[in-house]
């Protein structure tokens, strides 16, 4: 299965919930190890849930990183950058799925 299979029916749902949803939503990201094919991904999920937030104003963002890995903090980061303040970043230990504090 390519990267594009196994994204689409995500993405296709994403879409139909990001156009009709009007309810507050909290949609939280944990990746463990992305590749560049499915970083290009992760950020089309992003941008879709963003035009939910400038639809509704009512949505969460929450990019969930582990402090020991510094290239999924930077695409968090990036992400946050990119797409807006409604986008969180939680760092959690490696060794630990509570956040870090």
């Amino acid at each position: 299965m390519d990267v594009n299979e196994f994204y689409a029916p995500l993405l296709e749902w994403m879409e139909q919930f990001a156009a009709t949803e009007s309810n507050p939503v909290r949609f939280s990201f944990r990746v463990t190890h992305c590749n560049l094919p499915s970083a290009k991904r992760l950020m089309l999920m992003v941008y879709i849930l963003n035009t939910m937030h400038k639809r509704t104003g009512n949505l969460q963002v929450v990019w969930h990183y582990c402090m020991e890995d510094e290239g999924m903090q930077e695409l968090g980061e990036e992400l946050q950058s990119l797409f807006g303040e409604h986008i969180s970043l939680q760092p959690y230990h490696m060794y630990s799925l509570s956040k870090a504090g």
